[in-house]
């Protein structure tokens, strides 16, 4: 869940979710080495935390695979 501190905060700006490889390839259906390769390529943005934690904004990832071309070898 967003932590929020201020209750107006979530009336005037929509919440930024960040998650974990593994929760976002569950809920998407991708690998976490997707993710990660998606990143390196640029295709999309990762948050290194410290040196064993990397996350993903939940909304970028959905984005981007909406709007990705399929092709016969994949997500393009």
């Amino acid at each position: 869940m967003p932590r929020t501190d201020d209750p107006k905060a979530s009336e005037n700006t929509h919440s930024v979710i960040f998650s974990k490889p593994r929760d976002l390839s569950r809920e998407f259906g991708i690998s976490p080495k997707t993710l990660m390769r998606w990143a390196a390529a640029g295709k999309i943005n990762r948050f290194k935390v410290n040196s064993r934690l990397v996350l993903f904004k939940r909304e970028e990832i959905q984005s981007y695979i909406e709007n990705a071309k399929v092709s016969k070898g994949g997500v393009k």
